[in-house]
């Protein structure tokens, strides 16, 4: 490809990025889904050139890992000054069956980190609208991270802005510098907080009811829509005064529970996992990079008796997630790994992750306030994402509002459930 004609330069691995390195596998790709449609057809070569310039925009888009030496620690990404793989592949969908196989087939591909892009981009022509689907490996980024980069390719096609502030995206990578959380009171608070969460819900979860195919590798993807209409029905002060996010995590412990029951499971306790955006006010939709920690949210067969019981569970566990620092006090467990060499992490987080400490992923990214336009290729009329999820869990789902709507997409492990 074309250089860049940008400067090349290593950075280090942050302590997100090197769990999401070690924890990514083939079988269940540590991925990052968001997806687009549009009202008429995408220029391919249009569309080369504005991913090119997305790249140019954020490095770490741009970046590889560098090979660490035998017996270190640490690990560097390599920032290039140009593309080393196009990361576009253009596809024609005649139907929706090619569509969703496109769709789930890109989801599954575990994004090599060797060479630049750490990302793939599909354009899937189609019958009404193209679609334009994006893969980053989670090493390389968040959901609000790849948002962001989806947002300067859809600019960089229409030739409009796309600043980013007086931000050095390199800079404030670094989690702890920048949130200055290298306090020893801070830490000891920290590590508080994280020994009372992990603790106070202990007992064993009940794991979802397997209903798939468990020889079928890779991820499925389910599709829900919401209108404005339908979305002005969600009343999240109904029962106890609650957010929006707090109504989707209620509605998804009910569907744990109701989908264990409809298959002869017994009630019991389920977990979710919900990622917390570190970035601070003043950028809290830039950078491209990993920028979340995370938080569970528990429900007992108690709590689920009744909504108001539920409600009530869930806006007590994420007023306590707001409290200052405790969405980094899940940190602390990988900046003390931080010291193994990198062979003993390669081994301890595969296995850590296949414990079974959570059930699902729900990841909200907001209110999409912008609306988009691609010129002649039309109004972007559909937004999709969908998070990275665990071995552990197999199940998660991403929520985004678009033009007073709600695009929920649901990504699940073919061996957990079928499309049906």
């Amino acid at each position: 490809m074309d250089r860049l004609n940008l400067p090349m330069t290593t950075t280090p691995v942050t302590l997100l990025d090197e769990h999401f390195i070690h924890a990514d596998s083939v079988r269940c790709p540590m991925s990052v889904h968001i997806e687009i449609r549009v009202s008429g057809r995408v220029d391919v070569g249009q569309l080369r050139t504005a991913v090119r310039t997305a790249a140019a925009l954020h490095p770490i888009a741009r970046a590889r890992l560098d090979p660490a030496p035998r017996g270190s620690k640490t690990l560097n990404w390599e920032i290039l000054p140009e593309l080393q793989f196009d990361p576009l592949t253009v596809i024609t969908a005649e139907d929706s069956g090619e569509l969703q196989r496109a769709r789930e087939q890109l989801a599954s591909v575990s994004v090599p980190l060797d060479t630049a892009p750490p990302f793939r981009l599909y354009l899937v022509h189609y019958a009404g609208g193209d679609y334009l689907i994006l893969n980053v490996n989670h090493a390389a980024a968040d959901g609000l991270g790849s948002l962001r980069l989806m947002y300067s390719i859809l600019r960089a096609y229409i030739g409009a802005a796309d600043h980013r502030g007086d931000i050095d995206p390199l800079l404030v990578r670094d989690i702890p510098a920048t949130l200055q959380l290298d306090g020893s009171g801070q830490r000891r608070k920290r590590l508080t907080n994280l020994v009372r969460e992990t603790s106070q819900f202990a007992s064993k979860l009940t794991s979802i009811a397997p209903e798939g195919d468990a020889a079928k590798a890779g991820y499925g993807l389910f599709y829900l829509h919401l209108d404005p209409g339908e979305v002005s029905q969600l009343n999240a002060k109904r029962h106890v005064p609650g957010s929006v996010n707090d109504l989707l995590v209620a509605a998804m412990h009910m569907s744990l529970a109701n989908w264990n029951s409809n298959r002869g499971g017994e009630p019991g306790n389920h977990r979710i996992m919900i990622p917390v955006n570190l970035r601070p006010k003043a950028w809290w939709h830039e950078v491209f990079c990993n920028y979340s920690s995370s938080f569970h949210i528990n429900s007992s067969p108690d709590q689920r008796e009744s909504p108001e019981s539920l409600m009530t569970g869930i806006v007590r566990q994420t007023s306590v997630a707001k409290e200052k620092g405790f969405a980094a006090s899940f940190l602390e467990p990988l900046a003390l790994g931080a010291k193994l060499p990198l062979w003993m992490k390669n081994v301890l987080i595969p296995a850590l992750d296949t414990t079974p400490l959570i059930n699902a992923v729900l990841s909200n990214v907001g209110n999409l306030k912008e609306r988009f336009s691609l010129g002649d290729a039309g109004e972007v009329i559909e937004f999709w994402f969908s998070p990275p999820m665990f071995l552990s869990d197999g199940l998660a789902m991403g929520a985004s509002g678009y033009q007073g709507g709600f695009h929920l997409c649901f990504r699940h492990l073919h061996s957990l459930m079928s499309a049906d």
